[in-house]
C-alpha cells in the first residue's frame, strides 16, 4: 500500500512537472510571437489593430491559450477516475457504482454548462481590457493634440469609465471563475 501511494505520489508531481513546464514554455514562445508582430509595422496583417487590442491578446489570450493544455490533461484524468471508481465501487456495491458511472458524466456535462457562462463572461472582461488599453494608448500617442485642445480632462475620465467598466467585468469574471472551481470541486 505505501508502494502504491509513494508511486501515485511521484507520478503525480511528475505530471505537473512537465505540465507546468509545457505551460510556460507555451505561454512564452506565444507571448514572444505575439510581441513581434505587435512590433512588426503589418501587425497582425488582417486588419489595423489598436495597441491597445494588441496588449490585451499579448496578455489574457496568450494566456488563455497558453492554459489550454490543461483542457487535454484534466478530461482525461477525470473520465478515468470515474470509470475505475465505478468499477470498483460496482464490486462493492453495484448500485452506488452504477450512480457512479451515470451521475459522473452527467455531472460533467452540468459543469460544461456552468462553463459556457464563464466563457461569456471572460469574453467580455477581454474586450472591456481591450477597450480601456486602446483608449489609453492612445491618449498616450496623442498626449500633445490632446493637450493643445486642453481635453486631457475629457481624456482621463473617458480612460476611467472605461477602466471601471472593464475592473466591475474583471470582478464578474472572478466571482463566476471561483463558483466553477467551488462546484467543480
Amino acid at each position: 500500500l505505501v508502494a502504491v501511494f509513494v508511486l501515485l505520489a511521484w507520478s503525480y508531481r511528475t505530471g505537473v512537472y512537465f505540465l507546468v513546464n509545457g505551460i510556460q514554455r507555451a505561454h512564452h514562445e506565444l507571448r514572444m510571437r505575439v510581441s513581434e508582430r505587435s512590433l512588426d509595422p503589418r501587425g497582425f496583417g488582417d486588419r489595423q489593430r489598436p495597441k491597445g487590442e494588441l496588449l490585451g491578446v499579448g496578455g489574457s489570450d496568450v494566456q488563455r491559450v497558453a492554459f489550454g493544455g490543461l483542457l487535454f490533461v484534466h478530461p482525461v484524468a477525470e473520465l478515468a477516475a470515474v470509470i475505475a471508481a465505478g468499477a470498483v465501487l460496482i464490486s462493492i456495491a453495484w448500485p452506488l457504482g452504477v450512480a457512479v458511472i451515470i451521475g459522473g458524466p452527467l455531472f460533467l456535462l452540468l459543469l460544461d454548462r456552468f462553463g459556457r457562462h464563464l466563457r461569456a463572461r471572460a469574453e467580455d472582461q477581454q474586450r472591456l481590457t481591450a477597450d480601456s488599453a486602446s483608449l489609453a494608448a492612445n491618449a498616450i500617442a496623442g498626449f500633445r493634440t490632446l493637450t493643445a485642445l486642453g481635453a486631457t480632462g475629457r481624456a482621463a475620465r473617458s480612460y476611467a469609465e472605461a477602466s471601471q467598466r472593464a475592473r466591475v467585468a474583471a470582478i464578474a469574471t472572478r466571482r463566476a471563475e471561483a463558483w466553477f472551481v467551488g462546484v467543480s470541486s
